[in-house]
């Protein structure tokens, strides 16, 4: 996979150069996406550009793109990287959006345009036999997001995240689990973060910071069509521990099982009866998806 979108134009990846006063580059000023494709179609693509396009309002970014047209060019960029083919691309597709080049200044208010990129990456699933097993967590603090103006926004400015999730991996983790000042859960540096206790499950509320991830909301809704009763609501380390399960979701992970915490030497059931029946819905979906059905449902 080697075409990207780059600012209205297809091209190869090795002819793609932004300018070194890229805002993007220079200050983390912007915004980006994680799309994942399956057999050609970008999964839940109306969702991510709707949530791009909030967000971008939000920093006052002013794409030149409709939102249709976004969509557009990102399925453009999928079948140029199938060779024309759209169904033989299994991908991680990003979007990432810059306020565009800077003149030195530091104010919002910019007269260039925005940096637009769309890049297919190749994309290594997790493995089937990890789905059963679950992954390990180590938990990480954090300041109190409920005041931080970047709550809810995928931003670039992503280094505080990365660290957490580095230095997970370095203890054996594959994840961090981020828990605020004031003791409560908050998400995954990468991930949503969600709990089962007694048949219901549980994920903590817009309100307390974490992204509206996609897969999150697509999860919610998979338990309402389940019958499993779900809640938005604060999570502390006591729910944590008192849990029948915890799993992950985001759009690359789907639906993960947590089997272990390290550093709260927290074992959970092996067997994670819910998080395998969300699985389920999760990936019948996308076969519906795979199967031609609404890709932007």
């Amino acid at each position: 996979m080697s075409v990207i979108y780059l600012n209205g134009k297809m091209m190869p990846l090795e002819h793609a150069h932004l300018a070194a006063n890229d805002r993007g580059y220079l200050l983390g000023d912007g915004l980006f996406e994680t799309i994942r494709v399956y057999a050609g179609h970008p999964f839940e693509l109306e969702r991510h550009i709707a949530r791009l396009y909030d967000s971008a309002k939000r920093v006052r970014i002013e794409l030149p793109e409709t939102p249709g047209e976004m969509m557009r060019a990102v399925q453009d960029c999928v079948a140029a990287n199938g060779g024309g083919n759209a169904t033989k691309v299994d991908a991680s597709l990003r979007i990432t959006i810059s306020r565009g080049p800077s003149e030195g200044g530091l104010s919002l208010d910019s007269s260039a345009e925005p940096t637009r990129v769309i890049w297919c990456r190749p994309v290594t699933p997790i493995k089937p036999e990890t789905y059963l097993s679950g992954v390990s967590c180590v938990v990480a603090r954090i300041p109190n997001r409920r005041f931080d103006p970047r709550a809810g926004i995928k931003s670039l400015s992503y280094l505080d995240l990365l660290l957490h999730k580095d230095a997970a991996v370095a203890q054996g983790a594959f994840e961090a689990i981020l828990v605020d000042e004031d003791g409560f859960v908050v998400e995954g540096a990468t991930s949503n973060v969600f709990v089962a206790k007694d048949g219901r499950i549980a994920t903590p509320p817009l309100s307390r910071g974490p992204l509206p991830g996609i897969a999150r909301e697509v999860v919610l809704e998979l338990a309402a069509e389940s019958a499993i009763r779900a809640d938005e609501r604060d999570l502390t380390l006591d729910d944590i521990h008192a849990a029948d399960e915890i799993f992950l979701t985001s759009s690359n992970v789907e639906v993960l099982p947590v089997s272990y915490l390290l550093d709260l030497s927290v074992i959970k059931n092996n067997k994670p009866e819910i998080a395998a029946r969300l699985r389920g819905a999760y990936s019948a979906r996308v076969e519906a998806t795979r199967g031609g059905g609404n890709q932007d449902r």
